[in-house]
């Protein structure tokens, strides 16, 4: 693994389809539009609504629900939908992809979207290279997309035997011209360590949010909830799809990575049930400590 900082090296790219126009697909529109990175941007949406949002917004400079018009002669085609609906997507517009083009997406976990959309692309002469930029909000949909999102993340790039030096170092320079920090790294470590960072903080989030605002509780308990609680439980207004198929395809790493936290939990606890005001202390101490370290080096 290893990460190229400030990637200034811009590109220009020739027509770059995007595939699913949500809140990141529309991002990288805005932004490749905003550079000058590309001579056509173009997006598929499935409902015309979606269409009117990102016409309304400026997110590609032809949006449509036409796919084969959408891809046809594309340079570099972005898978930006939900990674249960990546595998279907690739399946149909495999064979009517130009062979020189590259494939990518956005998907928060990569050993499953390389695993399902790999075979039918490389069955057509496609190379798939996944790749994951680690921004966005718990906002969704392409009204939601933004100028500078890009800006300081760190965008995993995820090759297997299967891609070519050419291909990595066309996806460092495309997320580098967006303003983003290539990082190559091996699927399965994307896996795991994003699990840690931002598969168990949103379940966290969502577990605490079903426990304070549990209907259960005296109505009291709510108007006490205030900008701490709001702040820790951003997270679990995300989208439930996109989350429901990121827990299920990323299921190992979400496991595991919760049951390390518990064993961090496990231990407060038994301080607290040994009044053991030493440990206590130091237990908020570290935290603060490894928070204020990392927040130091945090770019973005």
């Amino acid at each position: 693994m290893f990460v190229i900082r400030d990637y200034k090296i811009s590109m220009i790219l020739g027509k770059v389809a995007i595939l699913g126009l949500g809140l990141l697909g529309g991002s990288i529109g805005l932004e490749l539009r905003m550079r000058n990175l590309a001579e056509r941007v173009v997006a598929y949406a499935r409902r015309d609504q979606t269409v009117a949002e990102g016409r309304t917004m400026g997110a590609a400079d032809e949006i449509s629900t036409n796919l084969e018009g959408t891809i046809a002669e594309s340079d570099l085609v972005i898978l930006c939908t939900p990674v249960f609906q990546m595998k279907n997507l690739a399946e149909k517009i495999a064979k009517l992809l130009p062979k020189n083009c590259l494939v990518t997406d956005v998907g928060s976990v990569k050993q499953y979207v390389i695993s399902q959309v790999t075979p039918a692309l490389n069955d057509a002469g496609i190379e798939f290279l996944g790749s994951h930029p680690m921004a966005g909000s718990e906002k969704t949909g392409v009204m939601a997309a933004q100028k500078g999102i890009f800006k300081g993340a760190h965008c995993a790039i995820t090759p297997t035997s299967n891609n070519s030096y050419g291909s990595i170092e066309k996806l460092k320079k495309f997320w580098g011209s967006l303003g983003g920090v290539p990082m190559v790294m091996e699927p399965d470590k994307h896996d795991e360590m994003v699990a840690r960072c931002s598969h168990v903080p949103h379940v966290l989030s969502s577990t605490l949010s079903k426990f304070v605002l549990n209907p259960g509780w005296p109505k009291e308990q709510a108007s006490l909830s205030s900008t701490g609680f709001r702040d820790i439980s951003r997270l679990a207004s995300g989208s439930p799809e996109m989350w429901k198929d990121i827990s299920l395809s990323n299921k190992e790493s979400i496991i595991s990575a919760i049951s390390e936290w518990n064993e961090e939990l496990n231990q407060f606890i038994n301080a607290l049930e040994e009044m053991d005001e030493t440990a206590i202390l130091d237990f908020f101490k570290e935290a603060k400590l490894r928070r204020d370290l990392w927040l130091k080096n945090f770019k973005k």
